[in-house]
């Protein structure tokens, strides 16, 4: 993810941070897909 590159000079604490946004981001897009599939199942 581009957060990566940009934790790399970060503190510990920072980085921790960067990593929690990253796992939520990614919750956020599979509760996103999840929810788009069960949309396209009610529209056909």
């Amino acid at each position: 993810m581009a957060l990566e590159g940009a934790s790399a000079n970060l503190g510990s604490e920072s980085r921790e941070w960067v990593a929690t946004v990253e796992r939520l981001i990614l919750e956020q897009q599979r509760t996103i897909a999840r929810l788009e599939g069960e949309l396209r199942a009610v529209v056909r």
